[in-house]
């Protein structure tokens, strides 16, 4: 599968991590998407990879066969598994990989609770496919719902027309994420009704804005070890159940601090085993730096875990990342 089959025009999220006797790199998607990092990489390249929500057994096979392909030692490869499954798979392999949800890389200097009157019920926020069930909240009264990835509405190429879930809000235009901090804090709930996701950023983002999550007892990707009594209702997943879920939350009484403190207690375990497998692939060079602060200078905040930002690096400039010290 070639790079620009998932970015436009062979474009990927890339960081730099470390240049030495050992290079360190972030990539996102897995190698299999990032072809043209291999096409340029040496053997004193090493990757950090955050694993595809999709991963398969079948992606696992591809990864090997897409190094054989370029002459990459696959153990210079370190795979970032969001949940106890897709770790197993990926270990079963042979691979190097590690239980490491990444959501912990959701800004939480940038999402926190607000003081603002709440306005909606619940809010739904995600891009318009079928894998994401949006319209398991039609039922849900006082509801926001936020169209991912659009320019405008006139310009949404999904698989379902999430105007047609009644709403007391809907975006017509690609939110920023202050606007979206500001709906997350103006919502009494956030939906995740998606039957699978890449350990779900909304859902963190809400959690540390000390939002309340429903989410669906069928949903895999990660995001459900962050939930527990304190931060969510788990509901099956039909439209009666999500709108009970939604009432009942509205009865409960949720200390919004105890949310957000619960899930930082969590994601910053996650966050120290990245810094500590940091040092351990550089310590392979004989090189000790501070995964910490390395990890620190590569971050964006909520720009993303990238060299670029939010933006994607094309080939000739991850070359010149590549063969250059930055």
């Amino acid at each position: 599968m070639l790079l620009n089959t998932i970015y436009p025009d062979g474009r990927h999220p890339f960081s730099v991590i470390y240049k030495g006797r050992i290079n360190l790199y972030a990539i996102a998607g897995g190698i299999m998407q990032a072809s043209i990092v291999l096409k340029h990489s040496t053997e004193r390249d090493r990757f950090i990879s955050l694993t595809p929500f999709d991963a398969t057994p079948h992606t696992w096979q591809n990864e090997i066969e897409e190094c054989d392909k370029f002459g990459v030692d696959i153990n210079n490869i370190f795979y970032l598994c969001n949940y106890a499954k897709q770790f197993e798979e990926c270990k079963s392999y042979g691979l190097n990989c590690s239980y490491i949800v990444e959501t912990n890389y959701v800004d939480w200097d940038f999402w926190k609770p607000t003081n603002v009157s709440k306005l909606y019920d619940g809010l739904v926020s995600c891009r318009p496919n079928n894998h994401k069930r949006p319209f398991l909240t039609s039922k849900v009264k006082n509801l926001a719902v936020v169209v991912g990835g659009i320019t405008s509405m006139e310009k949404v190429h999904g698989e379902v027309d999430m105007r047609d879930i009644p709403h007391a809000f809907i975006n017509e235009r690609f939110l920023s994420a202050k606007e979206m901090k500001k709906i997350h804090n103006l919502s009494r709930t956030y939906i995740c009704t998606s039957l699978t996701e890449g350990a779900c950023r909304s859902s963190s983002q809400s959690l540390l804005c000390g939002v309340p999550v429903i989410s669906m007892s069928d949903a895999t990707g990660g995001r459900e070890v962050y939930y527990n009594e304190y931060n969510s209702i788990i509901c099956k997943p039909t439209q009666e159940a999500v709108k009970d879920a939604v009432e009942q939350a509205l009865e409960k009484k949720w200390d919004r601090e105890k949310i957000r403190s619960n899930y930082l207690d969590q994601a910053m375990g996650f966050r120290k085993a990245t810094y500590q497998l940091i040092e351990e692939i550089l310590s392979e060079g004989d090189i000790k730096e501070d995964g910490e602060k390395l990890f620190t200078k590569a971050y964006r905040g909520e720009q993303g875990f990238s060299y670029f930002g939010s933006t994607y690096p094309g080939e000739k400039e991850i070359k010149n990342l590549m063969a250059n010290n930055v």
